[in-house]
């Protein structure tokens, strides 16, 4: 039974490979082998771009003379990091919220089985992410500076350990989140607002390990010592890594003890808080006028009821409006550092400025590409298929209604950053205007992009929220094509700006995704209509 069990786990993480998701048809050989090579290439390209920075940062490390160990806590502190930032999103929804749990709970299964198979998933979903970072560490270290035999086992073999240990954070953070959110009337909100505060604290120290990592390497050993005496764990896994048995024996046994005691704690609170009635308020009925609402403004009511009704679904399609906000406090507050580089440049301080404003429109576009919203709320409906088509609606109106919440609840932040990059940067009224218009546009031409992508790349028999809002062709594409657009504008408005006013690039870049986005509106609401209807 475990081995089904397992088997139907590692078929749903992979089915996106194999399976088209709107009409449940296994892809044939070649088609299999086209996806599994797109998504091997964009998970290696990515591996490159860290191999190329922790080359340097391990050529740094060695000739400043720093003990060797260093590295290696380095790079488990950032392995950790992806790890939980990629999977801590999904656990949650697969352990707690998976549409089969009550299905697979009715049949003679004992529960830890069932436990047990949603936490190899997340454990894969983990291993996958920290590889990213960990694997072109390895080869950068064993390339760049000399090893042993036991360095490069154990450093292999501790690979496996920090997946263990991502499994552990993440399932500890969903259970903790489950047991609140059960006794809780608004569960979404108190969710969301867990996730920002574990976000934005757990970053905070991720920021500040930058910090530190830059003190060590200046300081040398009198830092590496206070990093011995105050970061311990990760002391031992740097020594670890370099072949210290004991160490390593020490920093496993902690680890497994760690994650016995979250598989402890879940196995007798699973059952609890999947099934368990959920506690509330009770309402009571009291007589008042109905409020009516416009078609219009009912279907976006209804809209944003589903995206803050799960946790899951918010943080995984919006989480670049937190993060919008966030830049440009940030960039608030170091605005007189980058005064100061400025100054310090004299005469050279355009070019500069030149760089800056070419990184700063590229992170707009970046975080508004990044907004996922529109694409996966057509797979979204996948329980209520049959109740919106008898809405007295047109479906122009309610795919409409699905991109206006995207624009909605992307463009303030965007906004709000591109004002901050146009203040900061000391740019010039016009170009001012159109860094804040290009912007916009691009919003615009976001959600529309995300809403063909989920048009085209429907998943309409997903078992959790997860798979709808993070796998899938369509959201791979939306997502990281919106980075690699963002990062194309802005080596664009650089490049541009080399052989024209910066404001007559922005304008260029601006008429391009106008049109573009025109472009793509008028397929949605000509050829996505009928796509739709026929879901």
């Amino acid at each position: 039974m475990f081995k089904a069990l397992l088997k139907k786990q590692l078929t749903e993480i992979n089915s996106y490979l194999f399976q088209n998701k709107r009409t449940g048809v296994l892809y044939g050989k070649r088609k299999i082998a086209f996806v599994t090579c797109l998504y091997a290439l964009l998970f290696a390209a990515i591996g490159v771009s860290f191999f190329l920075m922790l080359r340097q940062l391990c050529r740094s490390f060695f000739d400043a003379d720093l003990p060797s160990w260093l590295y290696f806590a380095i790079v488990g502190l950032l392995s950790l990091a992806l790890g939980i930032f990629g999977s801590v999103f999904n656990t949650y929804a697969s352990l707690y919220r998976a549409k089969d749990n009550d299905l697979l709970l009715s049949l003679p299964i004992p529960p830890f089985k069932i436990l047990a198979t949603r936490i190899i998933g997340v454990f894969i979903s983990a291993l996958l992410y920290q590889s990213i970072v960990y694997i072109p560490a390895l080869v950068a270290r064993f390339i760049y500076a000399p090893v042993t035999v036991s360095g490069v086992v154990f450093a292999v073999l501790l690979w496996l350990v920090t997946g263990v240990l991502i499994t552990f954070f993440t399932i500890i953070l969903g259970w903790v989140v489950a047991a609140i959110s059960a006794r809780l009337k608004n569960k979404s909100i108190v969710t969301i607002i867990l996730f920002m505060v574990f976000f934005g604290a757990y970053y905070y120290l991720i920021f500040q390990a930058g910090d530190f990592v830059t003190q060590i390497i200046g300081a040398g050993e009198d830092i590496a010592n206070g990093f011995r005496n105050f970061a311990y764990p990760l002391y031992c896994f740097g020594i670890a890594a370099e072949g210290n048995a004991l160490a390593f024996l020490g920093f496993t046994a902690a680890t497994a003890a760690l994650f016995l005691l979250a598989m402890f704690i879940m196995s007798k609170t699973f059952i609890r808080i999947t099934t368990g009635a959920k506690s509330g308020n009770k309402i009571r009925y009291k007589e008042k006028p109905i409020k009516t609402k416009t078609p219009s403004r009912a279907l976006l009511y209804r809209e944003v009821k589903r995206l803050m009704s799960s946790a899951t679904v918010f943080l995984n399609c919006s989480l670049s409006t937190f993060l919008g906000v966030l830049f440009a406090v940030l960039l608030l507050i170091n605005k007189g550092t980058v005064a100061g580089w400025f100054s310090q440049m004299g005469d050279e301080a355009f070019v500069l400025q030149n760089i800056f404003i070419a990184m700063g429109v590229g992170t707009c576009f970046m975080l508004a590409g990044m907004n996922n919203i529109a694409g996966p709320s057509v797979s979204l409906e996948a329980k209520s298929l049959d109740l919106t088509r008898s809405l007295p609606v047109k479906t122009r109106d309610l795919l409409l209604t699905k991109q206006k919440l995207h624009i909605l609840m992307t463009l303030f932040s965007v906004l709000a950053l591109a004002v901050c990059v146009a203040v900061v940067l000391q740019t010039g009224a016009i170009e001012t205007v159109f860094i804040i218009v290009d912007s916009a546009i691009f919003v615009f031409y976001g959600s529309a992009f995300s809403l063909t992508m989920g048009l085209k790349f429907p998943n309409l028999k997903w078992t959790n929220e997860t798979v709808a809002v993070k796998q899938g062709a369509g959201n791979m594409i939306t997502v990281f094509g919106g980075m690699g657009v963002a990062a194309a504008v802005g080596f664009g408005v650089y490049g541009l700006n080399l052989i024209m006013p910066l404001w007559l690039g922005l304008l260029i870049i601006g008429v391009v995704f106008l049109g573009l986005a025109v472009f793509l509106n008028a397929w949605i609401f000509k050829k996505g209509v009928k796509i739709f209807d026929e879901l």
